[in-house]
């Protein structure tokens, strides 16, 4: 899936003219998404070792390696676009070496854990079973569904990006502050969403219908709590962010 997500990424510009875009923009957009494209493996990676630990409840892992990660994330940001002659494209490029960061510190925080050791579940690299047709087909059969979810999920609201670019720059900013502020608070249910599939995938595993209940209801009471916590946030700042 990344060769024809890397290929639009880099023939980007052309795609992006063509719906009428703003040239510069065009321009600064395909600039972006040619050096992310180096990022993309090691972010791929990631997300896959995180979710193989998980399903051997090992859960804080990942966890451990972001919190150590954001703030290297957060100093080679301004490093890069303030200090150095990158200027903008020193987001792309701090945020690609923390991708590959991340995934490098999570293998040895994986080789010392003594859970992972204990479970015995890595038999070492086979490339016959990774290029394996029929194990492929079966785990795009799994992946569809979820890639078609998310995928819609997200295009709802990158449509109304692209839209936005066309109405001039004043309002591809409002909407960048939106969509922003929006990526920020959507970080809240989806990781309540994370923890809730994993920890009643986990239970019902486990045979305990009960504990999955318990746990089911608990994540539904505490998304009501965030989502009026939100709510109550947002309303108070609204003129904050007007400013």
């Amino acid at each position: 899936m990344l060769i024809p997500v890397g290929v639009l990424w880099t023939y980007m510009e052309p795609v992006l003219l063509a719906i009428k875009e703003p040239p510069r923009l065009c321009k600064d957009v395909q600039d972006i998404l040619r050096i992310l494209l180096f990022g993309a493996p090691g972010y791929i990676a990631f997300e896959s070792l995180k979710k193989y630990l998980q399903c051997q409840g090992i859960m804080k892992a990942a966890t451990w390696v972001l919190i150590v990660i954001s703030p290297i994330n957060f100093a080679l940001n301004i490093f890069l676009v303030h200090y150095t002659s990158l200027g903008m494209l020193g987001c792309p490029v701090a945020l690609s070496i923390t991708y590959w960061c991340a995934f490098f510190l999570l293998i040895a925080v994986t080789s010392m854990s003594s859970m992972h050791k204990q479970n015995a579940t890595w038999g070492g690299f086979q490339p016959r079973a990774v290029f394996n047709f029929e194990s492929c087909l079966e785990f795009l059969k799994l992946a569809i569904p979820g890639i078609l979810m998310v995928g819609t999920e997200w295009a709802a609201f990158e449509i109304v990006a692209l839209a936005a670019g066309r109405l001039g720059e004043l309002s591809l900013a409002a909407q960048s502050v939106i969509m922003t502020t929006d990526q920020i608070i959507s970080t809240l249910p989806f990781g309540f969403g994370v923890v809730a599939s994993n920890r009643i995938g986990n239970l019902i595993g486990a045979q305990s219908a009960i504990g999955a209940r318990n746990a089911a209801h608990a994540i539904a009471l505490i998304s009501v709590v965030v989502g009026f916590a939100v709510m109550i946030v947002m309303l108070a700042a609204r003129n904050v962010r007007e400013q």
